[in-house]
Formats: structure tokens, C-alpha cells, sequence
């Protein structure tokens, strides 16, 4: 299977990036939505940053959406119960 983890913090990538491995998964990383509108195509998920340098997660989501079914699942360091998305 094949993992986008869109994610600029270089910490967080470390912290997930062996365990997506450990479960046999391929992962290519963008640190940022414009990476990752280049990559999302051919992964079988994304893993999703809400919080991106250079446009907000959930309207990344949406471009994706707008031309894949891919699976998004949204990571957020966000507490704030407006971050959670339904």
C-alpha cells in the first residue's frame, strides 16, 4: 500500500514514517499542499496535516477530493473543537 504523509514537521514525519514502514507501507512525503497536489496521485491514502505552511489543510482536502476517492485521514496537533472535521 501506498502512504502520502503530508507533513512539514520534520519531528512528526520521524515519529510516523518508521511505523508506516514497520506495517509494510510505502511512504512518500510532501512538507507542503503544493508537493502534495504534484504526488497524491497513484497512493492508495493520505495522511493529512491540517496545519500546512502555505494553504490550510482541509482546502487541500477539497482540491484533492475534487478529482480522487482517495482516502484523506486528517491529522491534527489542534485541540480547538472547530478543528475536528466530520
Amino acid at each position: 500500500m501506498r502512504v502520502l504523509l503530508v507533513e512539514d514537521d520534520d519531528r512528526v514525519v520521524a515519529a510516523l514514517t518508521p511505523a508506516l514502514h514497520r506495517s509494510h507501507l510505502h511512504v512518500r512525503r510532501a512538507a507542503t499542499a503544493g508537493e502534495a497536489l504534484d504526488l497524491y496521485r497513484g497512493v492508495d491514502l493520505v495522511l493529512l496535516d491540517m496545519g500546512l505552511p502555505d494553504q490550510d489543510g482541509l482546502a487541500l482536502c477539497r482540491q484533492i477530493r475534487e478529482t480522487s476517492d482517495v482516502p484523506i485521514i486528517a491529522v491534527t496537533a489542534r485541540r480547538e473543537e472547530g478543528a475536528v472535521v466530520s
